[in-house]
């Protein structure tokens, strides 16, 4: 049996810094956004440890055999993966593809893992992922973080173009598209997440941080791994955050930037949206608890 803690919510509000710190506490396995694990592979993408997921020696056996057990080509699986997971919907294909996969996490010692796909791509994953035999989605963690610095934050650019130093969109359309997707995101999680697994935890960034974790090890309390991988093994992460990559720690701390490099109007603007959505958030998880209890 594998049991997933699954990190919702929006990006860059330290999602993989939570993936990874779960990982370590619980003794499980630290996936990352394993969504996009098979296109990540056929595109040559490279996995947190610095090599193209398709060559990388811990994913590529794995990959393998899920694509064996599809009778697929990479090419043609992957598309159908993430069509299944853009149509909400958990195909045969999917289903053989991500039980191959989660079986062989488990052969390799993981029964713990954790998915931090979140809500932009992974829109009702965590749902599609208890369909599966041998899986359940035992705590859906929604991970939130403060609507300017999670702007400020899109405003750098996304993670190719920082890698490649290209420069980042600040138009007002890409603005309206953060705050928007920040808003739908969090939105949904709240309203998924207590649909989605026996445990449901809204937390925010700057709790872990000001805690520096404890926060977050109080909340997941005892759990733990019966059977713990190879640690050196733990830390493949399929993850567009390219610190991962970059072989740099990923540290608690503050960043607080925004206060002094976004606009004036622009602050002004996020507290104005911000307060309500939280409040809205917090609303919208209690309605989807009680109906979660009225029809169990």
């Amino acid at each position: 049996m594998n049991r997933v803690v699954y990190v919702g919510g929006y990006g860059r509000s330290g999602s993989s810094l939570v993936d990874r710190l779960v990982a370590s506490k619980t003794g499980g396995f630290s996936g990352g956004e394993l969504f996009s694990l098979f296109a990540w592979a056929e595109n040559g993408q490279k996995c947190s440890c610095g090599v193209p997921v398709n060559e990388c020696p811990f994913w590529r056996p794995i990959i393998v055999d899920a694509v064996d057990a599809t009778g697929d080509t990479l090419a043609a699986l992957s598309a159908s993966l993430i069509d299944s997971e853009f149509r909400r919907h958990p195909t045969s294909q999917w289903r053989l593809a991500w039980t191959s996969v989660f079986r062989s996490l488990s052969d390799c010692g993981f029964e713990i893992v954790v998915d931090s796909s979140k809500n932009a791509n992974g829109r009702r994953r965590a749902r599609m992922l208890n369909t599966l035999n041998g899986v359940e989605v035992i705590v859906f963690l929604h991970v939130h973080r403060r609507l300017p610095a999670v702007l400020h934050s899109r405003l750098k650019g996304n993670n190719r173009a920082l890698e490649s130093q290209s420069p980042a969109p600040r138009d007002r359309l890409a603005i309206s598209r953060a705050i928007l997707g920040w808003v739908i995101a969090n939105l949904y999680a709240s309203w998924s997440g207590p649909r989605s697994a026996s445990d449901y935890i809204s937390l925010s960034y700057e709790k872990i941080v000001e805690t520096n974790g404890s926060a977050l090890f109080d909340l997941i309390g005892e759990m733990s791994a019966d059977s713990i991988g190879n640690p050196a093994e733990a830390f493949h992460n399929i993850s567009g955050n390219r610190i991962l990559r970059s072989g740099e720690a990923i540290n608690i701390r503050f960043d607080e930037r925004w206060r002094k490099e976004l606009p004036f109007a622009l602050r002004v603007a996020c507290v104005l949206i911000e307060r309500p959505t939280i409040v809205a958030m917090r609303v919208v998880s209690r309605i989807s608890l009680r109906i979660v209890r009225a029809r169990s």
